[in-house]
């Protein structure tokens, strides 16, 4: 009495009726309806199906060729950069050497003097610009790279040596305790770029009034690794400027030199570990940076 029905309907009914029973006649055409209803979700389901897996295979095909656009800028904005880099550093040398030999003429000719102070200032904008750039680039290539356990003592003492001139100058007073914690995971390069980024910038805005003191400090809870970077700088308003503080090209302090990249490649960093960033500040008296790298086993 079943010959022609769906076989799913089939199993169903030899599921739920004894075997033998009879069904009768009256209830073939409900039976048939149901039977077709099931065909159309069965083609229906292998459609879904279908579509599903075309979808997902033009989804990856699309994000490999995403992903392909991205290494090409990536490279094109290195190349363009590094070789960029080299007619600048020319000219921020032809204009120190125009104010070495017109060392006279400048100083009596207000215009040339403007003039040679306007090129050498433009040319190390581009110079900052440019420095920027490439770093972006440089972070890009070791975003995916491989995480490990990176003592801090020792990185931190790559990057002091690094920003040796800027610490004399500004006669820095550097702090570390690493006791608690004394590495983090994450890449090499882009660890060493984390702290440089934060020193560097500690020392950049500092107060008028006092010389830079920055306090580096480690400490660990059940997941995380908490890195913490505190000075007595200048301060931001996190009111005014706290949304954009990591985007890129946002500044704060225009009389500082600087392009407003830093922060937000510290962001890409910190988030690549998987970590999280957490600024707090107040204006005049100074910053702390909060970071949480997560632990191995997370």
């Amino acid at each position: 009495m079943t010959v022609g029905l769906n076989p799913l309907l089939q199993r169903q009914l030899r599921k739920h009726l004894d075997k033998g029973t009879e069904i009768s006649s009256e209830l073939m055409p409900l039976l048939e309806a149901i039977s077709e209803a099931y065909v159309h979700y069965e083609n229906d389901r292998k459609l879904m199906d279908r579509a599903m897996e075309l979808s997902s295979q033009e989804l990856l095909s699309n994000n490999r060729t995403l992903q392909h656009k991205n290494e090409m800028l990536d490279a094109f904005v290195y190349r363009v950069s590094h070789d960029l880099k080299a007619p600048v550093n020319n000219l921020l040398s032809l204009a120190a050497m125009l104010e070495e030999l017109q060392a006279e003429q400048i100083a009596s000719n207000i215009m040339v003097g403007k003039t040679v102070k306007s090129i050498t200032d433009t040319a190390q904008r581009m110079n900052m610009r440019i420095n920027d750039l490439l770093d972006l680039s440089r972070i890009e290539q070791f975003l995916d790279a491989d995480l490990e356990e990176i003592e801090l003592q020792s990185m931190l003492g790559q990057v002091r040596h690094d920003l040796e001139h800027e610490i004399e100058n500004s006669k820095a007073i550097i702090h570390t305790d690493f006791s608690r914690a004394p590495t983090v995971r994450g890449g090499r390069e882009n660890t060493n770029s984390l702290l440089s980024n934060l020193l560097s910038n500690a020392i950049k805005y500092r107060a008028s009034d006092r010389p830079p003191e920055v306090t580096i400090a480690t400490s660990r809870t059940p997941t995380h690794t908490v890195l913490k970077i505190a000075d007595n700088g200048m301060g931001i308003d996190l009111q005014k400027h706290g949304a954009k503080l990591f985007g890129m090209f946002n500044r704060f302090h225009s009389h500082v030199a600087g392009t407003g990249v830093g922060l937000f490649i510290i962001k890409k960093i910190i988030e690549k570990a998987g970590g999280t960033i957490h600024v707090e500040s107040t204006v005049g008296i100074g910053t702390t940076f909060i970071i949480h790298f997560p632990h191995a086993s997370n």
